[in-house]
């Protein structure tokens, strides 16, 4: 889950991620729009009940109107789980 959502290029989004294995470093990334592959952007590690919970930037490169979505995977590529795609909206001041 991503909170919150509709929001601009380099503005904080909220994500919580369960369901990964306990205490295990994961990569967290984005897709921007129609991009293939996902581009990682923060590191983590999960707590002992394998939920995560972390502030990450929208990257500046994405532009109002395109789709967004998060991605949270182990390091060793067993366990992805990915949000929703979601708006980028306009910039915040």
């Amino acid at each position: 889950m991503v909170v919150p959502k509709d929001v601009g290029p380099g503005d904080n989004v909220d994500l919580n991620a369960n369901g990964l294995p306990g205490g295990v470093e994961v990569t967290i990334g984005v897709r921007i729009g129609e991009e293939a592959d996902f581009r990682t952007i923060s590191r983590a590690r999960t707590n002992e009940a394998g939920l995560l919970e972390a502030t990450v930037p929208v990257p500046e490169q994405a532009q109002k109107g395109e789709k967004i979505a998060v991605a949270v995977e182990t390091v060793d590529g067993r366990v992805r789980v990915v949000s929703e795609p979601f708006d980028v909206g306009p910039t915040t001041d």
